[in-house]
């Protein structure tokens, strides 16, 4: 398993910098399939292309024949997350509290998915696999003002690569 900061779920609030953390699978990993999907390749000539099958006199497209053309397009494996997370964290986090803090998270919630929580019921899902977070935890939540967080908030985002895949 392993945890990557989403750089879109990047944002302040209340004089704190929101990180998001998506949770991975890995090939052996339990429950590693549940998440592991093959979608449409939205990158195919086919799929840009666009449908231009029958439709009615709504524009609506017969069901039949849109499901044929789903069904035609080509396929990608997707690896997506078995779980996202947001922390608020200071403005004054250090990388290394920040890569404290994704092992700490993933450890949280890669257990909690290991051992079965986490239904695929919206809203229950979330229930279930917060049995496994310690909100006890100590990480940098000193407050600061809303400009300094956007700074701290853009120079993270500008370098969520360098805390992919924290193991």
């Amino acid at each position: 398993m392993y945890t990557e900061i989403e750089k879109s779920g990047i944002y302040v609030r209340d004089g704190l910098v929101a990180l998001k953390f998506s949770f991975y699978c890995e090939p052996g990993d339990p429950r590693y399939n549940e998440h592991y999907v093959n979608v449409i390749d939205e990158t195919s000539e086919a799929y840009k292309k666009g449908y231009s099958g029958k439709v009615d006199e709504h524009g609506m497209p017969d069901p039949a024949e849109i499901k044929t053309w789903i069904d035609s397009l080509p396929k990608r494996w997707q690896n997506n997350p078995f779980h996202n997370h947001f922390d608020l964290v200071s403005a004054d986090i250090t990388d290394m509290e920040i890569q404290q803090l994704m092992k700490k998270r993933l450890n949280d919630f890669g257990k909690a998915w290991s051992e079965g929580f986490a239904s695929n019921v919206r809203g229950e899902a979330c229930r279930q696999i917060d049995k496994g977070w310690d909100r006890n935890d100590t990480h940098n939540k000193t407050i600061t003002t809303d400009d300094r967080c956007a700074i701290k908030g853009l120079d993270i985002a500008a370098r969520a690569d360098s805390f992919k895949r924290v193991k």
